[in-house]
């Protein structure tokens, strides 16, 4: 197999504290970020000086989403608030609360926005006028992560006690699928549909590998990182798979065997000095963005021996 080389290209500064989320934005050259000091910056991929400022909220982000047809950000806070925010409009980010803890995980699935907390709580938003649907108490534990993976009807849903839920939006029906021992909480999800298989990484630091067409079942288990596994994505058209831990690390794997091809951690040049909480893949620029506890963001290319330029 070529050998994998990555490349820092830039560091992105300005947040006073840690960085928590990365979002898509407006055009494919620009992204969003926010953290612990609630403000929500655009920034451009080629100017890392000109970060922009955009709203302000009175509490940590620790999730976020955008809907891609109306623009709008969606943004969980640590206290349990909600936000609504349109950029493009000069109007303060719309607040409401709901939730008893923090929201970890948002996503938009049929002009619905989901909300997951540490309250266990699961809310159903009209993702347009922000009017509540429905509750659901999903675990007595909090929950950490979601996903609604391309082309399944089901959400995937974690909680504290290394259990995984699915829930169907159509029958409204909760089922508990998997059981890790030891895990605790699950911190981030991943699905390759080409593979069918669920990526699964939390406290124990270990990706955790599952099919689910034809009966759920364990494909391995990969010792990943030395701690908490915080995010993951896939670099697609790469055969490859980004972690990102709190142990400092971001670190690129085969999807096929699972096979580490990269480690990303400090002394190396470029590295984060602190816990890497969140990953974003630039497809169309081919960039991979890292945000951390040190206050930074950072972009990152990839080659291989046989790449030409």
């Amino acid at each position: 197999m070529a050998a994998l080389e990555v490349q820092a290209v830039h560091t992105f500064t300005g947040h006073r504290g840690s960085v928590y989320v990365l979002s898509e934005a407006e055009e494919e050259n620009t992204f969003y970020s926010s953290g612990s000091d609630g403000t929500l910056v655009r920034w451009d991929l080629d100017r890392p000086e000109q970060g922009l400022a955009v709203a302000q909220m009175d509490d940590a982000v620790f999730s976020m989403c955008r809907d891609p047809h109306s623009k709008s950000l969606y943004a969980g806070t640590q206290k349990g608030f909600l936000y609504l925010i349109q950029p493009s409009a000069e109007i303060p980010a719309r607040k409401l609360v709901l939730h008893r803890n923090s929201v970890h995980s948002l996503l938009l699935s049929d002009q619905k926005l989901y909300s997951f907390a540490a309250d266990g709580m699961m809310a159903i938003w009209d993702a347009e006028t922000m009017e509540l649907i429905k509750v659901i108490q999903i675990s007595s534990h909090k929950i950490r992560a979601a996903i609604k993976p391309p082309g399944l009807s089901n959400i995937f849903i974690s909680d504290g006690a290394g259990r995984i839920f699915t829930y169907d939006p159509a029958s409204d029906e909760i089922k508990m699928i998997i059981q890790i021992e030891g895990i605790r909480t699950v911190f981030s999800f991943l699905y390759l549909p080409l593979q069918d298989l669920l990526w699964i990484g939390g406290m124990d630091a270990v990706i955790h590998r599952y099919h689910l067409a034809e009966g759920i079942h364990k494909l391995d288990s990969i010792k990943a990182h030395w701690y908490t596994i915080n995010s993951m994505v896939y670099l697609e058209p790469h055969p490859w798979v980004a972690s990102a831990s709190r142990d400092k690390s971001i670190r690129i794997w085969n999807k096929e065997d699972g096979s580490l091809l990269k480690d990303i951690a400090p002394p190396k040049a470029g590295a984060h000095k602190h816990s890497v909480n969140t990953l974003l893949w630039k497809k169309e620029r081919g960039l991979l963005l890292s945000a951390s506890d040190d206050g930074s963001i950072k972009s990152w290319k990839f080659q291989t021996q046989h790449d030409t330029d």
